[in-house]
């Protein structure tokens, strides 16, 4: 499996920039929460032994995390500093004032998911100097988006087309 590199957060392009996804700590595999766990709304009515179901609903939304490093290729790869000018860079493209954006990973077989989030940014320091910044996702519900699908369908009687969009992740939605 093929962990993604590159990101794309409100137009922005995270390798355009010179930045890339790391580890810093080494993990790229491991059990995740995503928080998005369902709880099912259920009565019991009097004097009946079965519970119903009348739908569910989510306690919070989507989260999760990862790092990210400028990497200079032409030095062997190797980690450089983000001195404070790029930090100031990140902190006003990343922490965003002004709401909810979209964010997609650019790499790898999910580059047409979606997430409407906000972005918390933590600095990675070793010794003095920081190296890189771990990201904090929060997104507007427990699920992604997916590009608008569209279908057409025409009336073979007339020859009316009518054009139904779906940019929901749930099927049937």
């Amino acid at each position: 499996m093929a962990y993604p590199t590159n990101f794309e957060f409100n137009g922005v392009n995270l390798n355009s920039i010179g930045y890339t996804i790391v580890s810093f700590d080494g993990v790229t595999t491991g059990e995740q929460d995503y928080e998005d766990a369902l709880s099912y709304n259920i009565s019991k009515a009097a004097n009946n032994p079965q519970t119903q179901i009348h739908g569910f609903h989510t306690e919070s939304t989507k989260k999760f995390d990862f790092e990210i490093g400028k990497i200079n290729c032409s030095k062997n790869n190797k980690i450089e500093e983000i001195v404070p000018r790029e930090q100031a860079f990140l902190k006003r493209w990343l922490e965003r004032a002004d709401g909810y954006k979209y964010f997609r990973f650019l790499d790898g077989e999910n580059d047409d998911i979606y997430y409407y989030c906000t972005i918390q940014i933590k600095w990675y320091k070793i010794a003095s100097t920081i190296y890189g910044a771990h990201l904090y996702i929060t997104c507007d519900s427990t699920n992604a988006y997916s590009d608008i699908q569209s279908f057409e369908i025409q009336n073979f009687q007339n020859g009316d087309t009518i054009q139904i969009f779906n940019n929901s992740d749930v099927i049937g939605s």
